[in-house]
């Protein structure tokens, strides 16, 4: 070899010296610092200085916050940059749940009151309508003293009361013909109204005087009927009609005379209220009064009962407006004791 080749590979092993020793001295010393462009979170926002109220965010802040202090430990004592940023990024995603934390009881109390506004609006929307279903209670009221005549002639034509021989009518309930004057064509929504209400059940202002809002009755079942002292319910084994009183006890209406003196001598049974108690109203067959109205007569009678404790809390009838295909009455959502 000539002295020209040892040189240069004495040159050649002179740097590969270097290079290994100047690797061990790089393995010996400490890991570079995070570039300066790298900003570590070294504590809590300084934004952050209270504390939630309530228990349950207090111990979800302190939580968080022990959390972020142990990163900030790890940080200094990491010598990958990869899990230093990672470790930034979760501790920022940190400070932000905090600051939703202070933020939440605002919110909560924003909330509240947000919930106690509807909450009165639905309480007077409540009243409104209490006060509405009240004033759908329209019997008694200002009872109509002059029949119409018109109207009295097309309860008898459909209902077939009229006698094919005598110039008498046929009470609905007694199932018997007597004298006009003491048969009265009563309409079961009330003609004082002038119709308003109607609508309520799906009907309109001028079914006022159609014949299926009509009922011909004794002047004295009429009354008891205006009372709220009976009403009728649906026997759905029958089905029929069946008038049900509700004025008991000593001083009700079970004993309490039917007919005048004069048609007790025409005719002779049931004569008393009590004889009536769940006797079926007399229709042709497919003619109905208007079912929805009669149901709604019966609730407010029966309401109205208990609070004369004319009957028990717990006496009750199935409600039979379906049968009008009316999907529900007024009131419906309520419940019972706010009504009353």
């Amino acid at each position: 070899m000539s002295d020209e080749e040892w040189i240069t590979v004495g040159r050649k092993e002179k740097r590969k010296s270097s290079k290994s020793s100047s690797k061990k001295a790089g393995s010996s010393s400490s890991p570079p610092p995070p570039p300066p462009s790298v900003a570590l979170v070294t504590s809590t926002p300084k934004i952050i200085n209270t504390e939630p109220f309530n228990a349950n965010l207090q111990t979800m802040y302190y939580e968080i916050r022990k959390e972020i202090k142990e990163n900030e430990k790890k940080m200094y004592d990491c010598s990958n940059i990869n899990l230093v940023n990672y470790l930034i990024r979760r501790n920022d995603s940190l400070s932000e749940q905090q600051m939703m934390l202070l933020k939440q009881p605002q919110q909560i109390d924003s909330l509240q009151l947000i919930c106690k506004k509807i909450d009165d609006m639905e309480q007077h929307l409540r009243k409104l309508r209490i006060s509405k279903i009240k004033e759908l209670d329209i019997w008694p009221g200002n009872r109509t003293q002059i029949e119409q005549a018109e109207f009295k002639d097309q309860l008898i034509v459909k209902y077939e009361c009229g006698h094919p021989n005598q110039h008498t009518i046929k009470c609905m309930v007694l199932n018997a013909y007597f004298n006009p004057d003491v048969v009265r064509a009563s309409h079961i929504w009330k003609y004082c109204t002038q119709g308003i209400g109607l609508t309520e059940f799906g009907l309109r202002y001028n079914d006022l005087n159609c014949y299926r809002n009509g009922l011909l009755m004794y002047t004295s079942i009429e009354q008891a009927f205006d009372r709220k002292e009976l009403c009728f319910i649906y026997d759905p084994f029958q089905a029929k009609l069946i008038l049900k009183i509700l004025h008991k006890g000593d001083d009700g209406l079970m004993n309490s005379m039917i007919l005048d003196k004069n048609d007790l001598k025409l005719y002779k049974n049931y004569t008393q209220f009590k004889d009536i108690d769940g006797k079926s109203l007399s229709l042709p067959k497919n003619v109905y009064p208007f079912r929805r109205l009669l149901n709604w007569h019966a609730r407010c009678a029966h309401e109205y009962a208990k609070t004369k404790k004319w009957i028990s809390t717990s006496d009750n009838f199935d409600d039979f407006y379906d049968l009008s295909d009316l999907v529900s009455l007024p009131g419906d959502d309520l419940n019972e004791e706010d009504i009353i």
